[in-house]
């Protein structure tokens, strides 16, 4: 299936069914498509409806620059 490499974002104006104000960074492309496809199969991004450290929503970092 490859590398999806999808970030939410904060954001969620346009998707108050899928997922909550508890996001991390800005929405990429690859985001919006995964929103999409949560919308269309009534899926939550769970992660986002929780109160967490910033530390613990990502599951990978980039070594040098920290993103």
């Amino acid at each position: 299936m490859g590398d999806f490499n999808a970030r939410i974002g904060r954001e969620n104006d346009k998707w108050p069914l899928v997922m909550d104000k508890h996001g991390i960074g800005k929405c990429s492309s690859n985001g919006e498509l995964l929103l999409a496809l949560c919308s269309e199969f009534e899926l939550i991004v769970t992660n986002t409806m929780f109160k967490q450290k910033d530390e613990s929503k990502t599951t990978w970092m980039h070594p040098r620059s920290r993103h």
